[in-house]
């Protein structure tokens, strides 16, 4: 999975320098990485899980996002993840079904605002409601410059010869 800025992610480096002198790859966790993820799973809230599983607080946010880019903790949490979602009764079909009947009891007792809330949340699961535009192809940039001499400068420099 590419980093933020479109490189490998901690972990995915860890685990190539790993290959690379012959060490077999972490599969396991500390228990206070353990800690982490069973706080982390309370509040979605990094920082905050780091500093209740006991990591300096000064330092929490670095160390949660290190702990969080690295592969063995990815895995466990993901695991987790999947764990909470077979244990719960709630799935993205039900939540659907629930916010559509939430919509029409709010239509019938003419409460316009819950009714916008219920539409506009489905809306979102959906992937109508996207901040961002997404755009697939080659994309051509030309810059142009008013300096002088600059590169794409439509601008010419005066010749102070003549």
């Amino acid at each position: 999975m590419p980093g933020p800025r479109g490189g490998k992610q901690w972990g995915e480096v860890e685990d190539a320098h790993r290959k690379a002198l012959g060490r077999p790859l972490k599969t396991t966790i500390t228990a206070k990485q353990a800690r982490f993820l069973d706080e982390y799973l309370v509040d979605m809230n990094a920082t905050q899980a780091a500093i209740r599983a006991g990591y300096a607080p000064k330092n929490a946010k670095v160390t949660a996002c290190r702990l969080l880019t690295k592969a063995n903790i990815c895995a466990e949490l993901k695991r987790r993840r999947e764990s909470l979602q077979a244990q719960s009764e709630l799935t993205a079909v039900s939540v659907l079904k629930a916010l559509e009947g939430l919509y029409e009891i709010a239509l019938k007792k003419s409460k316009l605002g819950d009714a916008i809330r219920a539409v506009e949340l489905i809306g979102k699961h959906l992937g109508m409601f996207t901040g961002k535009i997404e755009q697939e192809g080659d994309v051509i940039i030309k810059v142009f410059s008013n300096i002088p001499g600059a590169p794409g400068s439509r601008i010419q420099e005066n010749d102070e010869d003549g």
